[in-house]
């Protein structure tokens, strides 16, 4: 489940692929089944193209929720060489008509994805020389295809569980449970290069956190059932934690 900000609603992604817009009230504005057979792991929406998207085991799924009956399409961005795990979308500070969304897969990279609108379009998929009146509900575009190269850097040395974009900190944040590289806190510039990158190494991983923009802190927990509280600029160790039994 997601705020959407630029419509003041929600956006809820079931396992199974029914992706759902809500507003304010949680009254259901719309609805679809992705129709794919892998597990969904995650769902953001993209305010500049103005679609819904999400990820799978398999692949990435693109959807406009403001078409209707049969116009109403799914464009399923895949093969990928690893296993997508999470999603999150950054806003572009360059103010073009594009949308950014990271993701994390199975073998520890995180991916930086570009998005403009002609992407997202029947003639750029695979299924092109079929007749208007055969185009599937889903619509299959190949990584290679894509106006903007995907780029990837190898951050954790495990499953990326999680990853986030904080606009307060302008950084994004991502966690693995493997113990070294267990969190780690950077600008997205640093995706495009192999510069060095402010991490954290916990016994046990992380399998998640969160940011207060209040207290200006950020909280992370493992299996090791302990809560750590770190300050964002200093990780040599946790300005506070607790345990649970």
């Amino acid at each position: 489940l997601r705020y959407i900000p630029s419509q003041d609603g929600y956006i809820s992604a079931s396992q199974k692929g029914a992706i759902c817009i809500w507003n304010n009230k949680l009254r259901l504005q719309s609805c679809i089944d992705i129709n794919e057979p892998a597990w969904v792991t995650g769902c953001e929406y993209l305010p500049s193209i103005r679609k819904a998207i999400c990820c799978t085991e398999r692949s990435i799924c693109v959807w406009d929720n403001r078409s209707k009956g049969k116009n109403q399409h799914v464009f399923v961005i895949k093969p990928f060489e690893n296993s997508p795990q999470c999603i999150s979308y950054v806003p572009n500070p360059e103010g073009t008509l594009d949308d950014i969304v990271l993701f994390g897969d199975d073998m520890g990279y995180l991916n930086v994805l570009k998005l403009v609108a002609k992407d997202l379009t029947p003639k750029n998929s695979k299924d092109s020389d079929k007749r208007q009146t055969q185009i599937p509900t889903n619509i299959t575009i190949a990584p290679d295809q894509l106006t903007h190269k995907i780029v990837r850097r190898k951050l954790h040395n495990d499953y990326v569980l999680q990853v986030k974009y904080f606009p307060e900190l302008r950084c994004f944040a991502s966690c693995s449970p493997h113990s070294k590289k267990s969190f780690v806190l950077e600008e997205v510039d640093r995706l495009y290069d192999d510069g060095e990158v402010r991490d954290v190494a916990i016994p046990k991983g992380v399998n998640c956190f969160e940011y207060c923009t209040k207290a200006n802190i950020i909280a992370t927990g493992g299996v090791d059932k302990v809560i750590r509280v770190w300050h964002p600029h200093i990780f040599s160790r946790p300005t506070g934690n607790q345990g649970h039994n």
